[in-house]
């Protein structure tokens, strides 16, 4: 089995534990999301070949929602305009960089500043399961273009 295989295994076991029923619908979800480095929005999700027609949007926002409030993915962008939405991986994180105009949002391809200040804090708090999301906003290139 393959490691994505093994991860979306792994995410409809953590949607039972939630209490979700497992559907076609949700599946897709789950195997599109997990088959991107990067976060996805909605308007993606819905044109993908996969889910185009075999679900009504209220359905996949309804999903997305449900998702998000048992912690299995999370939204990044600016949420009133382009909401993305990614997997939470247990030990992973990204930063991103977050245009103003279009929404658009790219993963930070570099190391993170914030990870040794995060040790910091649960080892002076005590709190465990740290975690933070930072994310830069901008004009992105294609947008600075028509400026």
């Amino acid at each position: 089995m393959s490691k994505r295989e093994d991860t979306l295994s792994h995410l409809l076991d953590r949607c039972r534990e939630e209490g979700m029923r497992i559907t076609a619908a949700l599946e897709k979800i789950l195997s599109l999301l997990n088959s991107k480095e990067g976060p996805v929005t909605v308007k993606s999700l819905l044109k993908s070949k996969n889910i185009e027609g075999s679900c009504d949007p209220a359905t996949i926002y309804r999903l997305l929602q449900k998702l998000e409030e048992n912690g299995i993915i999370r939204k990044i962008g600016l949420h009133d305009r382009s909401t993305h939405f990614i997997l939470n991986e247990s030990g992973q994180h990204r930063d991103y960089v977050v245009c103003l105009d279009c929404g658009d949002v790219e993963v930070l391809e570099m190391t993170c500043p914030v990870e040794e200040l995060e040790n910091k804090v649960s080892k002076n708090t005590g709190f465990q399961d740290v975690y933070h999301e930072l994310q830069f906003y901008g004009i992105c290139p294609e947008c600075a273009k028509g400026k």
